[in-house]
C-alpha cells in the first residue's frame, strides 16, 4: 500500500481531516493505514471521513466542459460530495494499493 498525507492547515478550531481508499480490498493493508492516519485525526478531536472510491458509482469525463463553464460536473455521481469535501479539508490522507 502507498500512504500519501497532504498538509494539514493549521490554526482551525476543529479541523476537518478526510481519508479516501483507492483499494477495492475492505479491511486491506491500504484501508488499515488510511484508518490509522484518521483515528490519529481524531484522537486530537478532528472530525474525519473515509471515502472508499470502489463503492462509489463514478464516470469517467466526458469533454463535455460543463465544469469550465458552470463550476461543477454536469455527471450525475457519487464523486460530487468527495470533491467538495476534499476541498475544504484541513488534511487528506490518500491510500492507493501497489500491486506486484
Amino acid at each position: 500500500a502507498f500512504l500519501i498525507v497532504l498538509s494539514i492547515k493549521e490554526g482551525e478550531t476543529v479541523m476537518e481531516v478526510r481519508g479516501v481508499v483507492g483499494s477495492p480490498r475492505r479491511g486491506g493493508n491500504t484501508e488499515i493505514l488510511v484508518e490509522t492516519v484518521l483515528a490519529g485525526a481524531a484522537a486530537a478531536w478532528a472530525k474525519t471521513r473515509v471515502y472508499r472510491l470502489n463503492e462509489l458509482k463514478i464516470r469517467g469525463c466526458q469533454d463535455c466542459n460543463h465544469c469550465q463553464e458552470h463550476g461543477n460536473c454536469r455527471q450525475n455521481e457519487d464523486m460530487t460530495q468527495p470533491y467538495e469535501a476534499l476541498v475544504t479539508a484541513d488534511g487528506i490522507a490518500i491510500g492507493s494499493p501497489i500491486y506486484i
